[in-house]
């Protein structure tokens, strides 16, 4: 939210520093063109995070989940209990992260293009200053959030990751105990 706050603090200060309108209308197309450089730095350290390791580490997952789901009647004790928990909230964490992932993407295209048009609109004098500033203002704040959004998507992936490798070997341990030290495999029909 911090971030959020600096941002906007900057952008109307930028703003309220121009002296007349042909300024406010100038340094808005710069801004937005600032913006969209923004924006997309945003969608492409997103684009970085690896759904391919994802997707392979979520296959394990779900695997390993069917099995404990159809397998697993007896009595845990705390530590497995609590391995389980983590090993569950942290493929749950991922899976929704790739469903959030792709729709930030297209939130932040969108975002891009609209804050292109406005600047191309401003810069070929389509609207007058008061339209320009209302447009201009609620650009900047949805962009702010989304890429705001963007960093937590980020920092929720890198986390859910690590603790899901590394819960993935205490939850072999735990399958091989109930499966005669063996771990399941998927057999294709």
């Amino acid at each position: 939210m911090l971030f959020v706050r600096i941002i906007t603090c900057f952008f109307i200060f930028i703003i309220v520093s121009s002296c007349n309108q042909n300024n406010i209308l100038k340094q808005q197309v710069k801004t937005l063109d600032s913006l969209s450089g923004v924006i997309n730095s945003a969608a492409m350290a997103l684009k970085e995070t690896d759904s391919s390791n994802i997707q392979a580490l979520l296959i394990t997952y779900q695997i390993y989940s069917q099995f404990i789901n159809s397998n697993m009647r007896d009595t845990i004790s705390k530590s497995q209990a609590m391995e389980l928990k983590s090993f569950y909230e942290s493929g749950e964490a991922l899976q929704v992260f790739l469903k959030n992932k792709s729709t930030l993407l297209s939130r932040l295209n969108l975002l891009n293009t609209q804050c292109m048009r406005l600047s191309d609109d401003i810069r070929l004098g389509e609207m007058n200053s008061k339209e320009s500033t209302k447009y201009f203002n609620y650009e900047t704040v949805e962009s702010i959030k989304v890429i705001g959004e963007v960093f937590k998507q980020q920092k929720i992936y890198y986390s859910y990751y690590q603790r899901l490798l590394q819960s993935i070997s205490n939850i072999e341990n735990i399958i091989k105990i109930y499966n005669n030290n063996q771990l399941p495999t998927i057999i294709n029909p």
